[in-house]
């Protein structure tokens, strides 16, 4: 019987940080302590992280976090427009490592490949002439992608207890709460992502049949191949690759690795008939992509590499192009005041100590 309800010391210290970046956001906007840091900790410029664009709906918080709102990323463009800031294609960013120009940079990045990227995010982003790259997953617009973390979301917003036998152990889920639900979902998400190729296909296909669900019912929300060419012949949109299946890569063998990100990018090409030189991680923190993950995107011929490892972007980046950290902007906390304090690197000393450069 598994029961995952007993809060942990981890879960307890989640909690604090959280309340403390919540109340520090007023003491920063009217200080700006953050501004101090700036010049140490801002770097040449920051790569971005989004997902979704959406209008405000009920979510769970891991899902909510991957949707900001049309109002909110259009705000975050003008901010950053009058900040001074240069939004620059991923395709530039190499030059502006290795130049060092003194005018910061930002990339707008979005991961996995939804429709929404293309019904709303990319007219707001040819509104205001800004690049932008969406880091596609091939099995978004192949209609064969598994949408997990929706399929769980329904599950529990739909149930108030989940009974299953998987691995040759029993799970009991209560979910009457939304505190409940939220918790059985960080531990239906853990668990799905330690599980091998073959082990997460079962899992899934065992819920499906169990609770009468179907993984396809969510391919309506990805990007199509013929939006895909279109984003690819526009002056603003730059396409890069996010594996086929968007597996946990470290779950795969050394071949299997290679072969999702390898036959990605070549299927992209095929298509848009444009070199594909950029490449995003999934998931991407040092549990799924790491030292081998970063010689496979080297051997795959990607110029670039993002991983979700909060940090700016630092001269000495120029030798960890298959490592870039990003900064990911969250439905969360929609602020322009807490993108600041991300840009500054305050957020990311908080997290991560007083080191400037991530490259792991």
């Amino acid at each position: 019987m598994c029961d995952i309800f007993i809060p942990t010391l981890s879960q307890n210290i989640k909690t604090m940080k959280k309340h403390i970046i919540h109340s520090g956001l007023n003491v920063f906007k009217h200080t700006k302590v953050h501004k101090l840091l700036s010049p140490i900790y801002s770097g040449l410029g920051s790569i971005l992280m989004f997902h979704r664009v959406l209008p405000e709906q009920p979510r769970l918080p891991h899902n909510k976090a991957l949707e900001i709102t049309p109002e909110f990323l259009e705000k975050v463009i003008i901010h950053l427009k009058s900040s001074g800031y240069q939004i620059i294609s991923l395709d530039d960013i190499g030059n502006r490592i290795r130049t060092q120009s003194k005018k910061p940079f930002i990339c707008f990045t979005f991961d996995d490949g939804y429709v929404d990227n293309y019904e709303i995010a990319y007219p707001l982003f040819k509104k205001h002439r800004v690049p932008f790259t969406i880091y596609v997953s091939t099995s978004y617009p192949d209609k064969t992608c598994l949408l997990w973390w929706y399929l769980i979301e329904d599950l529990l917003l739909n149930h108030s207890q989940l009974s299953f036998t998987f691995d040759n152990q029993n799970h009991t889920i209560f979910c009457h709460t939304f505190k409940q639900k939220t918790k059985a979902y960080s531990y239906l998400r853990q668990l799905i992502l330690s599980l091998p190729k073959q082990k997460l296909l079962t899992f899934l296909q065992q819920i499906e049949t169990d609770y009468h669900l179907s993984i396809h019912t969510y391919k309506s929300q990805t990007l199509t191949w013929e939006q895909i060419q279109e984003l690819a012949n526009s002056e603003f949109c730059t396409i890069g690759s996010h594996t086929i299946n968007h597996y946990n890569l470290r779950q795969l063998n050394q071949n299997d690795a290679k072969s999702e990100l390898l036959k990605s990018k070549q299927q992209l090409e095929s298509i848009i008939s444009t070199p594909v030189n950029h490449f995003a991680y999934p998931f991407g923190t040092l549990n799924e992509a790491d030292l081998r993950e970063f010689s496979i995107a080297r051997e795959c011929d990607y110029h670039t590499a993002t991983t979700t490892r909060e940090g700016s972007i630092f001269p000495d980046h120029i030798n960890h192009m298959h490592s870039l950290p990003r900064i990911n902007i969250t439905g969360k906390l929609q602020n322009l005041t807490l993108l600041d304090m991300r840009l500054s690197g305050f957020l990311k000393i908080y997290r991560s100590g007083l080191n400037p450069v991530v490259t792991r």
